[in-house]
């Protein structure tokens, strides 16, 4: 008889210590609740509260060629729109497909500094506010780091748009999550 190497044997203990554990589990007469700790806690929502998906708007929509004034004194300007391809890297990117750049700045006057690390930018076009996909290749800049008072920063952004969805689009910039966004709204070239 051939002795069980220390490997082997380290396998068998475990297996045997699993269905030692497996066979608690099972059986017996009451209704499954056991021990349940979740169980005794009452019945659970079967539904979440809607979480907005982006800040409502400070105002109503501005045109591309006019600047708006966000909340706490930040103004946004849509500096350049220029139709272009797509030059997306990664998953889910496509290369060649017509899309639109937009450049966004942002001037500080209110005298604090500004985190610009959760701005968020999004468009969409068409009568139904189709949302456009975002480009990750290319030109793309995103608005990030630190703005001071009185300073301006830029940041490029690239979103997929049919050539025969451009008469209608809107572009969201949310430079704060937790400000009201700016919106623009008109024909793109």
């Amino acid at each position: 008889m051939r002795s069980l190497s220390v490997l082997e044997s380290g396998v068998l203990a475990g297996v045997l210590a699993a269905v030692v554990a497996l066979a608690g589990c099972g059986g017996g007469d009451d209704d499954g609740a056991g021990d349940d700790p979740y169980r005794k806690q009452g019945p659970f929502p079967t539904a979440l509260a809607a979480v907005p998906s982006a800040p409502a708007p400070t105002a109503g929509p501005a045109p591309f060629t006019a600047p708006a004034s966000g909340a706490g004194r930040v103004v946004v300007s849509v500096a350049d729109i220029s139709p272009v391809r797509s030059a997306g890297e990664g998953p889910g990117q496509f290369t060649g497909r017509p899309a639109v750049a937009f450049t966004f700045a942002l001037r500080n006057d209110s005298g604090q500094v500004l985190d610009l690390s959760g701005a968020n930018i999004t468009v969409s076009y068409g009568a139904d506010d189709t949302p456009a996909q975002p480009d990750d290749g290319g030109t793309v800049r995103p608005l990030a780091g630190t703005l001071q008072p009185g300073r301006t920063a830029g940041g490029v952004y690239v979103f997929l748009v049919p050539e025969d969805q451009r008469a209608r689009v809107t572009a969201v910039v949310s430079y704060d999550p937790t400000k009201p966004a700016v919106v623009f709204t008109g024909p793109v070239g």
